[in-house]
């Protein structure tokens, strides 16, 4: 059979596959509160106006 005439549904069938599409990739990992050592190295950088300056054309 070509590349082009499968599907999700038959190779589902084909291999007895089950998609699993509730959870996701992190469902099962704990949220952890960021330390103080990058809240404060956050805060220093955060905004950078680097970042937040509007792009300028480089003259020509």
């Amino acid at each position: 059979m070509a590349y082009s005439n499968f599907t999700l549904g038959t190779v589902r069938r084909a291999f007895q596959l089950e998609a699993v599409e509730e959870r996701g990739i992190f469902a099962y990992i704990e949220p952890v509160a960021p330390s103080e050592h990058l809240t404060s190295v956050w805060s220093e950088i955060s905004p950078s106006p680097s970042l937040s300056a509007p792009k300028r054309r480089s003259p020509k």
